[in-house]
This record gives structure tokens, sequence and C-alpha cells, in this order.
């Protein structure tokens, strides 16, 4: 029987998780299900533990590869799956009872290609609050676009968040970008530009995990780790070029690539801004010009390139919001 569900877990050095995290996808109430781990190259006994699960679940599907990064793993377990719904899931998380029931019960019945949820970080306070219930059926477009009117930020770029429907991401062939660290940032803009049918079921789904010993995410805030700045900032230019060739009208596309722009900005001056002009090239600086679709928004740029002390104070919690306000009237009336 053809699995309704494909639920793919890249896996690495998770040992302690894996239980859990994959026990919670088994407890659900979804018969037709199948379960795809990627074991990337762990370094732990990861594999052992996967091999010790599928004693007691026969069904699931191990691929063992070396380490290539999680975009690549994810695009393995994306190959073999062959559900109608795609849900990625991290190795650290755990689902809660009865989930997928609802997920895909709202999914199927509104014929959707994306759904999108809320989840518990550290199982205390949601990912994301919703102060307007979006409660319509629209194109990934549109609630782009009216999610951040209404609610004041897009869609969520983690994908454990969404549910896809395996033939949109198939007929768009939508695959992770390898070799590249925070892929959710690339992918996800992607994938809503192009969906016709997106809605938000505001229920919570799971448990994630913010940090984790020797998480991407707890290397990134204790390390800094230059590289994966310099993914981000990559990515953002990637993004550019694929919405500017693709014709894409909506700016907040353009100001959600600003967004990632500015936080490697604010992370940078913070930590080291010698290494500015290093970490942004005269091409990355201009992109992030074109992506500053408003004077508000341009004066963090102009500040980031050419004055790191006043960027910093600018987007510091000590900057007076009255004298923000003047210095952007001020760059309005220099500039315009």
């Amino acid at each position: 029987m053809k699995p309704y569900l494909s639920v793919i877990i890249p896996v690495y050095n998770a040992e302690e998780y894996l239980d859990e995290c994959i026990n919670s996808v088994y407890i659900q109430n979804v018969p037709e299900i199948e379960i795809i781990c990627v074991n990337d190259g762990s370094t732990d006994k990861s594999f052992e533990c996967l091999n010790k699960i599928k004693l007691k679940h026969p069904d699931l599907i191990i691929i063992n590869q070396s380490n290539a990064g999680l975009a690549a793993a994810r695009n393995s377990g994306y190959k073999l799956a062959t559900g109608k719904f795609i849900y990625f899931f991290d190795n650290d998380d755990y689902l809660y009872p009865n989930v997928f029931s609802k997920m895909l019960d709202f999914a199927n019945s509104k014929d959707l290609d994306i759904s999108f949820f809320n989840v518990l970080k550290d199982g205390k306070e949601p990912y994301f609050i919703i102060k307007n219930e979006l409660k319509e059926v629209m194109t990934g477009i549109e609630i782009f676009k009216i999610n951040y009117e209404l609610n004041g930020f897009f869609p969520p770029s983690a994908v454990w968040t969404c549910l896809f429907r395996k033939d949109f991401l198939d007929n768009n062939n939508l695959v992770f970008l390898e070799g590249r660290e925070h892929e959710d940032e690339e992918f996800t803009p992607r994938e809503y530009f192009l969906a016709n049918r997106v809605a938000l079921l505001n229920i919570p789904i799971q448990f994630h995990r913010i940090t984790r010993k020797g998480s991407i995410t707890e290397s990134t805030l204790l390390n800094f780790k230059e590289r994966h700045l310099k993914h981000v900032i990559e990515t953002c230019s990637d993004l550019y070029h694929y919405f500017n060739k693709m014709k894409c009208e909506e700016n907040l596309f353009y100001l959600k690539i600003f967004h990632n722009y500015l936080a490697m900005a604010k992370i940078i001056i913070d930590k080291k801004p010698e290494r500015k002009n290093n970490l942004f090239t005269k091409n990355d600086f201009n992109t992030m010009r074109l992506c500053a679709i408003s004077w508000d928004w341009y004066v963090y740029y102009f500040l980031f390139r050419y004055s790191s002390t006043v960027f910093k104070w600018y987007t510091s919690e000590k900057a007076s919001p009255f004298l923000k306000m003047l210095v952007t009237k001020l760059f309005k009336l220099i500039y315009s």
C-alpha cells in the first residue's frame, strides 16, 4: 500500500534523542506512513541506535551516507519518499500525540500545496505569535504578504513547521541547495512564491529544542563561525537573483532578503566589525541596497556600509525612536 505520508528525518550525532523522536512518529494515529532516517555520517552511536529501532519497527527505512550536510540528507530522504505528503522532521525534536491526523485532514480537506503550523520552543513558548488568524486559503505570495501585514512576520523558514504535498514539490523541482548551511532560508521563500494553495492551522505540533550540544544553532551563537554568516549572505544573493529572474513584483520577498542581510550585519558589527568588508563583498552591499524597499530600510543599509559606529547605535535598544525618525527623514531629504 502506498503511504499517505512520508516523514524524512536527517540524523547527525543525535543518539540521545532518536528513540523519543522516532517513537513520537510511530505513535501517531496515521497507519499509512513511511519513516525515512538519513544517517549523515554521524560520529556517535546514532547509526547503531537506528538499527536497534529497526529491530522493533522493521518498516523503518535507513539511509547511511557520508557526512554531506543537512540539505543533502533531506534530499536523499526525499528521493526515496513515496507519500502523498512530505514532512521534514528534525532528529532532536518530538511530535505531540495525534497531530499528524489533524495536519493531514487540514491539508487534504483544503487541497493545500503547503500547510503551516506552530511549534513550542522547548515545549513552552509558541514559535510565532498569531495576532490575527488567517483562515482563508491563499496563494503563497498572498499569505507571505498578508501574514506580514497582519501579524508582523513572514511565514517561518523552518521546514518542520510545514507539511508539503509531494506533487507540488516534484512539479516545481523544489529541493534543498546542498553544501549550504541554513538551507531553509533559501528553500522556503521559493516554495511560497510558487505555491497556489497555502493555509495556516495555528496548533502546536511539536516540542522544538532551541539549542543542543553540537547543533548548528549552538555553534553559530557561541562560536560565531564566519562560514555560517557567509552562507546566509550567499543565500541572500541567490534569492535576489532568483526573484529578479522570475520577475517577482511582490516587494516583501525582497524585504525578507533584506531582513536576513540585516541579521547578519548586526552580528558582524557586534562581534567582528573589522571583518565587515571581508564578509560582505561589493556585490553583497549592492544587493542589500536593492532589497531595501523603503527609506526606513535604506537607512539600515547605508549606516551598515558607511558607519559601523552609528549603525550599532541605530540598531541598539538604547536608540531613541524619535532620533531614529529624524535620521530617516534626514536621509530621505538628502538622497531623494
